[in-house]
């Protein structure tokens, strides 16, 4: 008499599947045909099942691979644009070396940079003056389907205005302390409390990965000796 018991087999995760076992209750009777076929056919079921499994996973690891990158990709084109203002804007002598660029379906609606100095305005931070210049060509005061890419974490006066906003999505590159390194006050990265403690139910906050977040971290040092703080 056959009967049939179950096993876990461990391939990386828990599977779960049935093993035949042959029982034969009296003595000295033969094994009959079905006492090898049966494990047979249970074992090539379940190695063709674990196969097929362990394919479907790297079929779903290879496309969370392929997302990541594409989102990645995405984020450093559009915070190299914000790091290119933030030279601009040096450059040029509007202001700071900070630069933010606003994104609305993968299409940039304005790119800006700090403007403290050409506007006279210490409230114009690149930040602040994307989401003006944004609400202004969109003609609304709310950015709910649009994204901002930051050259720097923004500080507490752009948060506000960011929450505000209701922009969706924020991308940072260089952490505060970047700024403070060079000479800008460091109430930001004290008042900031760790940037966490601004995300909210419809935004999204992050660090830039990869090297998105290096670049934009060697825009103070290479622009430090070309504005003046105050």
């Amino acid at each position: 008499m056959c009967q049939v018991s179950k096993f876990a087999l461990v391939d990386n995760n828990l599977l779960l599947f049935y093993a035949c076992k042959l029982d034969m209750q009296s003595p000295g009777h033969h094994h009959s045909i079905l006492s090898f076929l049966v494990p047979v056919c249970v074992f090539i079921t379940s190695t063709l099942f674990v196969g097929y499994y362990n394919i479907f996973l790297v079929i779903v690891a290879l496309f969370l691979w392929f997302f990541e990158t594409v989102v990645q990709d995405r984020d450093h084109k559009y915070l190299t644009r914000a790091v290119e203002e933030a030279y601009k804007g040096v450059e040029c002598g509007d202001g700071r070396p900070f630069g933010a660029v606003v994104v609305r379906n993968d299409e940039v609606v304005v790119s800006c940079h700090n403007m403290v100095l050409k506007n006279t305005d210490p409230t114009a931070h690149a930040e602040v003056t994307a989401i003006r210049e944004a609400c202004a060509k969109l003609n609304r005061i709310e950015l709910s389907d649009c994204e901002m890419y930051a050259s720097c974490e923004p500080c507490p006066m752009c948060f506000g205005a960011i929450y505000l906003s209701r922009l969706k999505r924020v991308v940072y590159g260089a952490k505060a302390e970047a700024a403070i390194a060079v000479g800008f006050d460091n109430f930001i990265a004290d008042a900031l409390g760790g940037t966490a403690y601004y995300q909210k139910a419809h935004l999204e906050i992050k660090r830039a990965d990869g090297e998105g977040a290096d670049i934009a971290e060697q825009v103070f040092e290479k622009t430090k000796k070309k504005f003046s703080m105050y």
